[in-house]
């Protein structure tokens, strides 16, 4: 029995068997078997068939045709790695069967392993059976049925297990029945996979012209992966990983490892080496941006490399090879080759998810994981001029919170990933904005949904100029239902011409509307801020509870500035029941400015058009006077078309929802 020193990779909850599984390795024995070894519960109640490995993959299941006579005790069928010699003491997995379990006529009883076992060519296992000693009076055996020779299965052969480790197991020079099944590797999640190549190369393949070295000098000991030139001209070779599961949330990862390319003409031989990924959405492998790489390395330096993987959040088997060539040159008497050498691969997932999201407020005053890779960017409390002090609380995030922004710069201002998988229709984002910016700066909003686009434009316009303190700004995200996270940038831009203090943000919130608004020309820019007692609240869906006595301001304002000037009104209605606010003209209105909570009592109020929506926003206020508990009241604000005021149509509308308790 050969047992090679090799080493055996298990790795718990990372690798697991996907897609089929096919039979690796098996003497198929015919039934009822031309022999059989009988396991007693006496001294003759363990046996082991070996068997070696012939493919890369998850040793996922073993079959073993055995049948029971009349045993009443449970029948033990264990795996052993033999790879470093046997140990009775160390088996990778135990199945138990009680004796009720095991056919009485000659079958296959299946064992289904965790689904954790790597293995490579080469690898060596042994398929331990043990029938529990029930004692002195033992009468039934289990039969595992057998070969006549061990040319049945050339890979291995079943042996006698003494019940001691002192004693080495002795081959019989027959096959017992078994099956052995291999799956493919596939790493799930694909954020835990690192790969240093010191005890198996069987994650990643080696095609044509790779191979794995062990002398040279590894990272961190051990071996690495080498594509080397032949005798003359180009090689070329593809090293290729497992299948990959990503999170269902995260867009992006990064790839890290570290590589040396050798020239022995200092430079003049070809040598690439090209990333690639499939991300198993039909187009095969692609290049990864970033991941070519042709220059020579300083002798025996290790060079790290870190590169993003874009798009791979939420699939599942995909797939990243290394694509190289190499050359070798003989002049004169002189073999000239190149090689390039791969170690320490590792996936990582760097992004902060944000889940659940609906919804999310963020006002900067804790580690919010916003972040920005340009020091114009600062988080903390703006002590300018007009950049004075935080929305609410003592942080925000500013272009500079004591300074001016430098002429030509570019900055942005990015958010961690909104898990938006939870929303039922579209998701808002509302966010305060103070700036005072020179003619010809701006801040851009944009927004990446992850399809492969980058990061797009809102259709929000931009922020420019003086806004005169903090102001609301609301947008709808570019939400398909269903789909997985998304990303903020802010992304700040000044000319070459004059500067100034530049732009705040604070108090982000990302939500589902209760109630979507409508629109006939401008769209919906508009927000509704619902303040009680003066505090901003933040209600679930946009329903706020209020309680008898409490005083509520309803601020509202055009977000996106294209609203400012427009005939503006405020509008509600009392319910109990079903909801029937269907009219711009309803039965209870909020008189402007005089904030009085006025009862019609049952005729429409006059459809009323104010003076145009400030730039600032508008605010009224009233007072809950009690005695509707468990009514609510939809609170709406319209903008008026004023070629059709009489008609009641408008431009755009949002709304929120008071319950009453």
């Amino acid at each position: 029995m050969r047992f090679p020193m090799r080493t055996l990779v298990v790795l718990f909850a990372l690798m697991s068997a996907a897609g089929a599984q096919t039979i690796d390795q098996q003497y198929d024995v015919p039934f009822p078997g031309p022999s059989a070894f009988d396991l007693n519960g006496g001294a003759q109640n363990m046996a082991m068939q070996t068997f070696t490995v012939g493919q890369t993959g998850v040793l996922s299941r073993i079959e073993v045709a055995v049948m029971d006579q009349n045993h009443v005790g449970s029948l033990y069928v264990q795996l052993f790695n033999l790879n470093n010699g046997f140990n009775l003491l160390s088996p990778i997995s135990t199945t138990q069967f009680d004796h009720s379990q095991v056919p009485d006529v000659p079958s296959w009883l299946t064992i289904e392993l965790p689904g954790q076992i790597i293995v490579q060519p080469g690898d060596q296992f042994g398929i331990h059976l043990i029938a529990a000693n029930t004692g002195l009076f033992q009468t039934g055996w289990y039969r595992w049925i057998a070969s006549t020779s061990d040319s049945a299965y050339p890979g291995g052969t079943l042996h006698v297990v003494p019940p001691s480790i002192f004693v080495s197991p002795t081959p019989l020079g027959f096959d017992g029945g078994f099956r052995a099944y291999v799956g493919n590797v596939t790493v799930s999640p694909a954020s835990s996979f690192s790969q240093g190549f010191e005890g198996t190369d069987g994650l990643w393949t080696a095609g044509s012209g790779w191979t794995f070295v062990a002398t040279g000098g590894a990272v961190n000991g051990g071996r690495f992966a080498r594509i080397q030139s032949g005798a003359n001209g180009l090689t070329s070779g593809l090293f290729t990983s497992p299948a990959l599961d990503f999170d269902t949330v995260l867009p992006n990862a990064e790839l890290s490892f570290q590589y040396r390319i050798t020239d022995a003409l200092l430079g003049g031989l070809i040598h690439t080496l090209d990333l690639e990924v499939d991300r198993n959405d039909g187009l095969g492998f692609v290049a990864i941006p970033g991941g070519s790489f042709n220059q020579v390395t300083s002798p025996g330096v290790w060079t790290p490399v870190t590169i993003s993987l874009p798009d791979v959040g939420g699939r599942t088997g995909v797939r990243i090879r290394a694509a190289a060539t190499v050359e070798t040159q003989i002049i004169v008497v002189s073999t000239l080759t190149s090689e390039i050498d791969l170690d320490e691969i590792s996936i990582s997932t760097p992004n902060v998810v944000v889940t659940p999201t609906n919804p999310y407020l963020c006002d900067f005053e804790s580690n919010d994981e916003w972040m920005s890779a340009d020091p114009t960017w600062q988080k903390g409390l703006p002590l300018q001029s007009a950049l004075f002090g935080a929305r609410s609380g003592v942080t925000a995030w500013a272009t500079g919170l004591n300074t001016n922004y430098a002429p030509n710069t570019t900055a942005t201002l990015t958010s961690p990933v909104f898990e938006l998988r939870e929303f039922t229709g579209h998701a808002t984002c509302e966010f305060a904005v103070n700036s005072r910016l020179a003619a010809g700066d701006s801040l851009v909003v944009l927004y990446d949904r992850f399809d492969g686009m980058g990061p797009q434009p809102l259709p929000f316009g931009s922020i420019v100029g003086d806004s005169g303190g903090w102001v609301v700004r609301r947008v709808d995200l570019p939400l398909t239902m269903g789909e997985g996270g998304g990303r903020l940038h802010f992304e700040f831009s000044s000319d070459g011409m004059a500067e100034d203090e530049g732009v705040a943000i604070d108090e982000v919130r990302i939500f589902q509307p209760a109630y979507a608004g409508s629109s006939s020309r401008e769209g919906d820019d508009l927000t509704m801020e619902v303040f009680i007692d003066g505090q901003l609240e933040y209600g679930v869906g946009d329903s706020f509870t209020m309680l008898a006595g409490e005083n509520v301001t309803v601020r509202s304002s055009s977000g996106g500035g294209s609203l400012d000037g427009a005939q503006y009104y405020l509008i509600g209605e009392l319910y109990n029941g079903p909801m029937t606010f269907q009219k711009a003209a309803v039965d209870i209105w909020f008189a402007l400015g005089g904030g009085t909570f006025v009862l019609d009592g049952g005729a429409e109020a006059p459809f009323f058009v104010p003076v145009g929506l400030s730039p600032f926003g508008e605010t009224w206020s009233f007072t809950y006077p009690g005695g509707a508990p468990g009514w609510n009241c939809l609170v709406q604000a319209v903008v008026v078309d004023p070629l059709k005021v009489q008609s009641g149509f408008y431009a755009s509308t949002n709304a929120f929802r008071l319950q009453f308790n």
